[in-house]
C-alpha cells in the first residue's frame, strides 16, 4: 500500500514531503479498523459481503470485513430514509429503549465521547509493518462538520437528511457575530471543498458523482446544487463534499508523479497510478487518496504517522502535514463576496492554475492558502507485524494484542479553533457543545525496488524517448542461470498501494454541560478512558477479516481519580448470510440472529464462566468505583444501579427501574434479546479517592455474559486498580513483551 509518492523537479517545492511507494502484492484484502469500528464501505448488510465496495471510499479491501453503522432499536436494524436520530433520542437515558420493535428507535446511533479522553485505536493489516519486507506507513486522521447538518435553529430535526443546501447559507447567519477574519477564513474553505457535512447514508449506492465544472459559474451552480439536493433526498453516503470532488474532477493532476508504464485516462486529480481508470468511490478525490501529504487542501486533520522510518517522517513528512504547512489552491476572487454558488465556484482559468504564478497571471482569480493551524502528526515507530497475517503484532505493551494507537482526544476548543463546527445540543434542560466525526486509517506500503525520494515522472515508461521504467508490468527477468527467464507477478499500479478503513460517524462532546451544577462536572484535568467493544457476531471464521467480540482495551490499569468510559455500539442486521464471498457464511453466537448485544458483569477471575454474585461478595469492583451518567453527572448513580447498568446493557437505567419494567413483557430477557444493540451514552465510573489497593494492585475479571462461549469466543477483561501514581499507562509504539 503505498503513502508517499514521488513528484517532478517543477513541483518539488511541494513534493519533497512526498515518498515514492512502490509494492507489488496481488491480494486483495488488506486494512480493517477494528476500533473504533471501521465500515469497509459497509453500512446495514445482512450479508457477510459488503453491497458496495465504491459506496464511501475506495479501501482496496476484500468485500468481507467490516461493521454495520450502530442501531438504537432493541429488535430491528434502521429504517433507511428515517436513519438520523436526534441528540435527545440517542443519548436520554431517562426514557428507556422500548424492549418491543419501534419505529422511533429505528435510527442510527453515534457513540459518543467526552472531550481528552484517551481512545485506543485497533486495526489489523495483513501485509504487516516494520518488518524487513517492505516499507509501511499507518496514518489516522479523522474529518469533523465544518459545516452543520441543518440549520441552526432545526438541530432537533430527525429522520433523513434534509435537501437544503446549507453550503449556500450565509456565513454570518450560521456563525452568528463572526469576525471578519473567521468569515474569510469559512469562505476560502468553502471555495476550497472543505464545507464538509458528514452522513454514514441510508442505504448502500454510491452518492452521484459531481460533474467536471466547466468555468461557466452559473452552470456550475445549477449543477453542484443538484448534486447536493440529490445525495440528500436520496439518502447517500457523505465524507466529503460535492464541491471538493467537482474541484477534483476539473483541476489538473500533478504530471510531475512517477507512473511507470500506468496509462492513466484522464489529466485531472480523478486519475493515478493506483486508479488509472478515475473510477468513483464515494467523494474521495483519488489523487488526495494515494499521496500523502497531499499538496493541495484536504478536509482530513493528522493525528499520527505510525512508520518504521521515525525519523523520516519527523523530517520530511510531519512538517509537511496541512495540520501546519498551509496548501494552496486558486480560487475566484469574489469567492468572500456573498454566499452563492457562483462566487464560490471557481473559472476555468482559476481551477486550471496550479501555482501562485499562474493564478495571479488571472485576473479573476486569487491565490489562496489554508492550514488547520493545529500541531504536526505524532510520528510513532510501528510495531512489528508479519505478512499475509491479519493477526497480532509484536511488541504490544503485554503481548498477544493487534496494533494500537493511543489517541488523546481533542478538546472542542482544540475542534473549533481547527474550523470544526460546534453544535449546541440539547437534552431535557440542560445544552451540551459537540461535534460531529469520522476516523481514517491509511496503511500505505512500498518496496525498494527504486529510488523513493528521486524517482519522478522523468522515468515513466517511454518508449519513443527510450526510457524505461524502473519496474515493468509482470516481467519476465534474466538471473543469469541458464534458464529462458522467470516472470514475476509485478502490477505497477500495485507498486506504491494505499489501502484505508473508515469508521462511521461518531460524538465528541465537552465536559462543560450547561444546566449541571459545577460541583457535578467532570474536571478538565481528569483522566479518562474509554473501554468500548470490537467485533460482531459470527465464529472466527465467519467473522474474518473482521474480529469476535472484545473489550478494548481488554487489559486496564487504573488509580485514584481515573474514569472509565464503558460504551459500545452494535448492529440488529449482522446476519453474516450469503454472498459470503470467499469466506464462510452464518452467525454463530448466543442470542437472536444477527443481533451483536454486550453487557459487564464480574466473575471470579479470569479463567471462570460464571458471574460473580455481587450482594455476596461486597468487596466487588463497584464498591471502588463512583459512577455516573457522561452526559448527566450530576444524576446519583449508585454501586447496585451500576451493576444493573452495565450488566443490563443499558436495559435498566436503575434499581428502581427493574420495578417500573417488571411486567413480563418489558422484563430483561437474560441473552439481551430486547436490549438495544447500542449501550446508549454509556456509563463512566471513577476510581475513588479513598481506594487503598496493595502495592501489586487489586484485579477484577470482568466480562460479558453473552459472547462467553468458551469453546470459541471469550469476551473479558481485566482491570487492576494501582496505588496512586504506579498504573502504568499504555504508550505508543512496539513495547518490551512481559
Amino acid at each position: 500500500v503505498v503513502l508517499f509518492s514521488c513528484v517532478a523537479p517543477r513541483f518539488t517545492m511541494l513534493s519533497r514531503l512526498l515518498l515514492c511507494a512502490v509494492l507489488i502484492i496481488l491480494a486483495n484484502s488488506d486494512c480493517y479498523l477494528h476500533n473504533p469500528r471501521g465500515s469497509n464501505n459497509r453500512l446495514n448488510e445482512k450479508s457477510a459481503n459488503r453491497n458496495n465496495g465504491n459506496r464511501a471510499f475506495d479501501s482496496q479491501n476484500n468485500n468481507r470485513g467490516g461493521y454495520n453503522a450502530g442501531d438504537l432499536d432493541a429488535v430491528q436494524g434502521f429504517t433507511g430514509n428515517q436513519y438520523v436520530a436526534n441528540f435527545d433520542r440517542k443519548y436520554n437515558t431517562e426514557t428507556p429503549t422500548p424492549a418491543t420493535a419501534n419505529n422511533n428507535m429505528k435510527r442510527q446511533y453515534e457513540e459518543v465521547y467526552i472531550e481528552s479522553s484517551t481512545m485506543q485505536v485497533t486495526w489489523t493489516a495483513q501485509h504487516g509493518c516494520a518488518n524487513k519486507k517492505n516499507n509501511c506507513n499507518m496514518v489516522w486522521q479523522y474529518a469533523c462538520d465544518t459545516w452543520p447538518r441543518e440549520d441552526p435553529t432545526n438541530i432537533a430535526r430527525e429522520g433523513g437528511p434534509s435537501n437544503f443546501v446549507a453550503v449556500e447559507k450565509s456565513i454570518t447567519s450560521i456563525w452568528g457575530g463572526i469576525s471578519p477574519t473567521d468569515k474569510t477564513t469559512k469562505a476560502k474553505m468553502r471555495a476550497m471543498g472543505l464545507a464538509t457535512t458528514l452522513f454514514n447514508g441510508g442505504n448502500t449506492n454510491t452518492p452521484q458523482d459531481s460533474q467536471k465544472l466547466t468555468g461557466n459559474t452559473n452552470t456550475d451552480r445549477n449543477n453542484i446544487r443538484n448534486r447536493i439536493q440529490a445525495n440528500r433526498n436520496n439518502e447517500r453516503v457523505e465524507q466529503e463534499s460535492v464541491i471538493s470532488r467537482a474541484l477534483c474532477r476539473s483541476t489538473p493532476r500533478n504530471k510531475g508523479l512517477f507512473t511507470a508504464d500506468q496509462k492513466l485516462k484522464g489529466t485531472t486529480a480523478q486519475y493515478t497510478r493506483q486508479n488509472p481508470g478515475g473510477t468513483q468511490r464515494g467523494l474521495e478525490c483519488p489523487e488526495e487518496r494515494d499521496y500523502y501529504p497531499y499538496w493541495r487542501p484536504a478536509p482530513f486533520h493528522d493525528v499520527a504517522v505510525i512508520t518504521n522510518d521515525k525519523k523520516h517522517c519527523t523530517t520530511n513528512v510531519a512538517p509537511k502535514s496541512q495540520n501546519v504547512q498551509p496548501k494552496g489552491a486558486c480560487l475566484n476572487k469574489n469567492f468572500n463576496v456573498g454566499d452563492t454558488l457562483q462566487n464560490i465556484l471557481p473559472p476555468k482559468n482559476c481551477f486550471q492554475s496550479l501555482t501562485k504564478t499562474q493564478c495571479d497571471a488571472q485576473t479573476e482569480c486569487t491565490w489562496q492558502t489554508f492550514s488547520w493551524g493545529s500541531a504536526a502528526p505524532d510520528c510513532v515507530e510501528a510495531q512489528r507485524s508479519q505478512v499475509n497475517n491479519l493477526g497480532n503484532v509484536d511488541g504490544t505493551e503485554r503481548g498477544g494484542q493487534p496494533a494500537t494507537y493511543q489517541w488523546k482526544l481533542p478538546t472542542i476548543a482544540q475542534l473549533k479553533s481547527e474550523q470544526c463546527y460546534i453544535y449546541a445540543e440539547k437534552m431535557d434542560s440542560k445544552t451540551y457543545q459537540c461535534a460531529r466525526m469520522v476516523g481514517r486509517m491509511r496503511y500505505n506500503i512500498s518496496t525498494m525496488d527504486y529510488d523513493p525520494y528521486n524517482t519522478t515522472a522523468a522515468q515513466n515508461q517511454d518508449n519513443n524517448k527510450g526510457v524505461q521504467s524502473p519496474i515493468q508490468q509482470n516481467p519476465t527477468v534474466d538471473v543469469g542461470a541458464h534458464l529462458q527467464g522467470l516472470k514475476l507477478a509485478i502490477n505497477t499500479a500495485q507498486t506504491g498501494r494505499t489501502f484505508q478503513d473508515r469508521s462511521h460517524t461518531f460524538m465528541l462532546c465537552g465536559r462543560e454541560i450547561t444546566g449541571v451544577p459545577a460541583a457535578a462536572k467532570v474536571a478538565p484535568a481528569t483522566n479518562i478512558i474509554n473501554v468500548n467493544v470490537r467485533g460482531k457476531r459470527g465464529n472466527i471464521v465467519q467473522t474474518y477479516p473482521a474480529v469476535e467480540y472484545d473489550f478494548e482495551p481488554n487489559y486496564l490499569e487504573v488509580e485514584a481519580g481515573d474514569c472509565m468510559h464503558f460504551q459500545w455500539t452494535g448492529s440488529n442486521t449482522h446476519n453474516n448470510g450469503n454472498p459470503a464471498g470467499d469466506g464462510q457464511a452464518g452467525d454463530a453466537g448466543e442470542g437472536r440472529g444477527g443481533s451483536d448485544r454486550s453487557n459487564l458483569v464480574q466473575n471470579f477471575d479470569m479463567q471462570s464462566s460464571y458471574p460473580l454474585t455481587y450482594d455476596k461478595f461486597p468487596d466487588n469492583l463497584f464498591s471502588q468505583l463512583e459512577c455516573k451518567w457522561p452526559l448527566n453527572p450530576a444524576t446519583t448513580v449508585t454501586a447496585e444501579d451500576a451493576q444493573l447498568i452495565l450488566g443490563s446493557g443499558g436495559f435498566y437505567n436503575s434499581k428502581a427501574n427493574v420495578q417500573q419494567r417488571g411486567t413480563q413483557n418489558t422484563r430483561l430477557d437474560p441473552l439481551l434479546n430486547n436490549v438495544s444493540a447500542s449501550f446508549r451514552q454509556g456509563l463512566m465510573c471513577c476510581v475513588k479517592a479513598t481506594a487503598n489497593p496493595p502495592a501489586a494492585g487489586k484485579v477484577y475479571a470482568m466480562m460479558s455474559t453473552r459472547n462467553n462461549n468458551f469453546t470459541n469466543r471469550s469476551q473479558k477483561m481485566k482491570i487492576v486498580i494501582k496505588p496512586k501514581g504506579t498504573a502504568t499507562r499504555p504508550q505508543n509504539g512496539p513495547k518490551t513483551t512481559t
